[in-house]
């Protein structure tokens, strides 16, 4: 039987085709020594990503915005200072203890979404927080504030990437169940998780 050769997609060559591939609307063909190349330069370019990911520099600035992000998305989407309806987007991560004791700076109990308004011109605003506190978790502020006054936390390079992926994950899930319309009840079990991964990072 002859076998029929066609021109390989990438040497150009007429050779017998080892391997079809579509790609969107266009179609490849190759022979089996270009196919054997393209599947190590994938592997190679993988292997990279990988790399890349693991040498990746996690700043306090991008721990904050994905932390920020997390918080808008996983809490009830309305002020919790002033209980007014509010859309993720553009709304704030208020901070019942000031963000600069960064024990609590990532803390799910120390942090809820706002207005602006309430955020940056409300001093007041802190006062409502506290009783989403005790509302949520059941702690009173006297012993919040004191617990955070004895802790002292810096964190490294790694517990920051530690910390950067569980907020990722965690948001990833929380979008998840927003789209399969989960009861309230998942999001807090899911705060809850999340509040016992960050505490065992610092």
């Amino acid at each position: 039987m002859q076998v029929k050769v066609k021109d390989c997609s990438r040497c150009k060559k007429s050779r017998v085709i080892f391997k079809n591939q579509k790609v969107g609307e266009e179609k490849f063909q190759y022979c089996e020594q270009c196919w054997n190349i393209l599947n190590r330069e994938k592997v190679k370019e993988k292997r990279k990503i990988k790399r890349e990911k693991k040498r990746e520099t996690i700043t306090e600035k991008k721990l904050d915005a994905i932390f920020s992000k997390l918080v808008r998305e996983i809490y009830p989407s309305y002020c919790h200072s002033s209980k007014v309806p509010i859309q993720v987007e553009g709304s704030h991560c208020a901070h019942l203890i000031s963000r600069n004791n960064r024990c609590v700076r990532w803390d799910l109990r120390n942090c809820y979404p706002t207005t602006p308004q309430e955020n940056m011109f409300n001093q007041l605003h802190v006062i409502q927080l506290a009783k989403r506190l005790k509302e949520y978790y059941g702690i009173d502020i006297d012993d919040w504030e004191s617990t955070a006054k004895q802790e002292v936390c810096k964190l490294t390079l790694t517990e920051r990437k530690e910390m950067y992926d569980i907020f990722r994950d965690g948001l990833e899930r929380t979008l998840s169940l927003k789209r399969s319309g989960a009861d309230k009840h998942y999001f807090l079990l899911l705060r809850e998780e999340i509040i016992i991964k960050t505490k065992k990072v610092l």
